[in-house]
């Protein structure tokens, strides 16, 4: 894992020590230290261009991934020149401010796209009060003339291929066409960005938004349930959907909560429509920094660690939670990365956030227990969740 802490040790060897005990870096020799930096896929680079437009307050985002080039639009907070010209101190920098967290992943996208061997990589901004453009190619990292248009988006990046890259995204999207139906890049987008604020389209498809949970049944409503602890689905819709103990589908939350974002513990993760049997305290409104859920189908405890929109890591068996079914959907924010943002450090703050989900785990165990008359299976429910 290559870790900031590293790279600025290895870096402060060519720095100008001030008296404040940090150092200033000469731009020419970070950027040849960063030159090996890399992905564990290359296509991840798309991921952080989002994760910029997350972070920085964009209300809609377009994706449109082509034979010859990707292009993403956003909207958004403004960006100033200086800012964007400086992106390598942005992704070097220890004591970035929350809302600075973007330029990193801006930084992070436009060096992983440069990564892959491209023509090109182009990023067009808005300042207030002119659009700039910025390239990355052959010659460096250099402004240029920004091209007019009929109402440009605030923000748009592209990456445009080489023609050998051309082709073969032209094979690979022949492929996908008779077959999934999705790209590698564009599969990465579907599976790993289900958990943003704003809107995403991808080649002018909405992707879906984000959800937490499914109701007991398609079509139940708990609210408009008198007796929710008898409740059975009907038996014409039981077969071709997957039940557990044929009362409810695997993905239904027995209990949930929704943990709102603090200023000591910010948030990412936008309010979910919840259709769980107990709902625990639910904000109102804001964004949360964690959903943690029992699930009905009691399996291994599954966690998915979100930054910006992004799942950053995801553990399908988190063998030290002890409490079957459970589901967290966790924010990264604060929490320490390697450079590329994608692997969480497991420091003294993981591990306390990891006590704390331990504990919120037992809590709702406690809780569930309490009300089992809510639920028609509630023998089966007692036995596995039972100390």
């Amino acid at each position: 894992m290559l870790r900031i802490e590293d790279l600025l040790k290895d870096l402060a060897d060519d720095g100008i020590m001030e008296s404040t005990g940090s150092f200033t870096l000469d731009p020419k020799k970070a950027e040849e230290k960063l030159r090996h930096f890399s992905f564990a896929e290359p296509h991840h680079y798309l991921l952080k261009i989002l994760q910029c437009a997350v972070a920085g307050g964009a209300t809609w985002v377009k994706v449109r991934i082509g034979a010859g080039k990707v292009c993403v639009e956003f909207d958004g907070d403004t960006m100033a020149e200086g800012e964007v010209a400086a992106l390598a101190g942005y992704l070097l920098s220890q004591e970035l401010a929350v809302e600075q967290r973007r330029f990193r992943h801006l930084a992070a996208g436009l060096r992983g796209a440069a990564a892959c061997g491209p023509e090109a990589v182009i990023f067009d901004f808005f300042t207030g009060s002119r659009r700039v453009r910025r390239i990355w190619d052959k010659a460096g990292w250099r402004p240029a003339e920004c091209p007019g248009g009929n109402k440009p988006a605030p923000h748009r990046f592209i990456l445009d291929r080489t023609f050998g890259q051309s082709m073969t995204t032209a094979r690979e999207e022949f492929v996908s066409a008779i077959g999934t139906g999705y790209t590698a890049e564009e599969k990465m987008l579907v599976d790993r960005c289900r958990f943003a604020v704003c809107g995403i389209s991808l080649d002018g498809e909405t992707l879906p938004g984000p959800r937490f949970g499914e109701a007991r049944y398609p079509g139940y409503d708990i609210g408009s349930d008198p007796n929710p602890g008898e409740a059975r689905p009907p038996r014409y819709i039981r077969s071709g959907f997957i039940f557990k103990d044929d009362y409810m589908v695997a993905d239904h939350h027995l209990i949930e909560r929704l943990v709102p974002s603090t200023v000591d513990f910010p948030g990412c993760l936008p309010l979910p429509v919840s259709e769980a049997t107990l709902r625990l305290e639910p904000p109102d409104s804001g964004l949360c920094r964690a959903w943690i859920a029992i699930t009905a189908a009691l399996d291994p405890p599954r966690l998915a660690y979100v930054e910006d929109g992004v799942i950053v890591e995801s553990e399908e068996d988190a063998s030290d939670i002890p409490v079957a079914g459970f589901h967290a959907v966790v924010s990264t924010i604060g929490l320490q990365k390697d450079l590329t943002g994608f692997q969480l450090v497991r420091d003294e703050s993981f591990e306390r956030q990891r006590k704390w989900l331990r504990e919120q785990a037992l809590e709702m165990k406690g809780r569930l227990l309490e009300e089992l008359a809510l639920f028609p299976n509630r023998e089966r429910i007692g036995e596995v969740l039972a100390p």
